[in-house]
């Protein structure tokens, strides 16, 4: 089934869509100052390393979540 234009453009300006890219924004700064706040340093040099890369990792798939979002959004506001 394709999603239609006006679909996609009522999805991403719903409400809710938009809480939830804003939920992705929080979760995205609270781990930035969670690691300036030295939150993830482990007991040694290889469990800080783990410890980091992880959320590291996790940041990574939130910035692609909200790039995506955004561009989506960004886009159906061009097309208007």
């Amino acid at each position: 089934m394709a999603i239609q234009d006006a679909d996609r453009k009522e999805w991403a300006h719903h409400p809710v869509t938009q809480e939830f890219l804003q939920q992705l924004r929080n979760s995205k700064q609270d781990t930035m100052e969670a690691w300036a706040s030295e939150a993830f340093i482990g007991e040694g040099i290889e469990a800080t390393a783990m410890q980091n890369a992880t959320a590291l990792g996790g940041v990574r798939v939130l910035v692609e979540m909200i790039d995506q979002l955004e561009e989506l959004t960004k886009v159906e506001e061009v097309a208007v």
